[in-house]
């Protein structure tokens, strides 16, 4: 999944939980990333999600939310 590669449109129809779990996911990728072309296609796609929760106003994981 290369969210670089979205529209806006199929960018919206994907869920804000489904979105925090691929930046989790990516965010762990990007760590452990050997070499620099997979850094940068997860960080360009991290940074795609970034932009799409802060448009939908969601700043809190579901992680957050939820923790007792």
């Amino acid at each position: 999944m290369r969210y670089s590669e979205y529209t806006k449109q199929a960018l919206s129809n994907i869920s804000l939980l489904q979105l925090w779990d691929d930046k989790a996911r990516l965010a762990r990728r990007l760590k452990i990333a050997k070499n620099k072309q997979d850094r940068n296609q997860y960080g360009s796609d991290l940074a795609v999600i970034n932009s799409e929760l802060d448009r939908r106003g969601s700043t809190v994981s579901p992680e957050e939310i939820f923790r007792p």
